[in-house]
């Protein structure tokens, strides 16, 4: 099922949602969507795609990589490792904003979908 069908957005297939419950849920969609669409559009520049996905997210990833074969010493490694987690948490973290744009997308659709059908079942 989908997320609009829990506790906190008071939707359940049975009796619809409020207005007020409405607007609020529609806003948080459409801030979901507004931020996936933003970081879609970031991430399509050439500029930030030069800098942040091919040098930082692709070329420093190898590079660091490449260092953890090379004898070190422990803080080394550790540092290594700590700016490895920090570009995979980068890179999940922008994916995250798109998904949740897309699968907000989604939600909409089926809450807008589904007070239509209220509306209509209550004239």
């Amino acid at each position: 099922m989908s997320a609009i069908y829990d506790e906190e957005s008071g939707l359940n297939e049975d009796n619809g949602i409020s207005a007020e419950q409405f607007d609020i849920q529609e806003a948080k969609y459409k801030q979901l969507i507004q931020t996936g669409e933003t970081t879609e559009r970031m991430l399509q520049n050439e500029d930030v795609k030069k800098i942040l996905c091919d040098l930082y997210m692709n070329t420093e990833i190898i590079r660091l990589v490449s260092l953890l074969g090379v004898p070190m010493k422990q803080d080394g490694y550790e540092l290594v490792c700590q700016d490895l987690r920090a570009i995979s948490t980068l890179r999940a973290f922008l994916d995250c904003l798109v998904n949740r744009g897309k699968e907000a997308r989604s939600d909409l659709e089926i809450l807008e979908t589904n007070r239509f059908e209220s509306l209509n079942s209550e004239e």
